[in-house]
């Protein structure tokens, strides 16, 4: 038996800090729900770390997005370098603000990674 600690093995790869956004108006929870597993699932796939999950249930930019004020927040303070996302829609359905959007996570060095296009299997059948 030796008189030494074992010396601790290699640390874990630093995994980037993510996030995940989602929101829909109206308020439809069923659908946020399934676009949160999905995107949890890419966020693990992809290594990133445990998502922290932001939701503006059933609110219209126009009224205000608290939690998307509190995600830039914390992007901006260096705490996210990844936000999940299913489309740069839930950040605004007008095509200009939603890009504005993206381009605001993008200047403080962000990434946003949106869900992969779901494509459905044509089967072609002999004429």
């Amino acid at each position: 038996m030796s008189a030494h600690p074992a010396a601790p093995g290699p640390s874990p790869a630093v995994r980037p800090p993510s996030a995940i956004y989602l929101r829909c108006y109206p308020q439809d929870d069923t659908a946020m729900d399934c676009q949160g597993r999905a995107l949890h699932a890419l966020a693990e796939s992809l290594g990133f770390a445990e998502p922290a999950l932001f939701r503006d249930r059933g609110r219209r930019p126009q009224d205000g997005l608290p939690e998307l004020e509190a995600l830039l927040d914390r992007v901006e303070a260096g705490l996210l370098t990844v936000v999940l996302v299913p489309g740069p829609f839930v950040f605004a359905l007008d095509d200009g603000a939603a890009t504005a959007a993206v381009d605001r996570l993008h200047a403080h060095g962000c990434r946003v990674v949106e869900l992969p296009a779901q494509r459905v299997p044509v089967i072609a059948t002999a004429a």
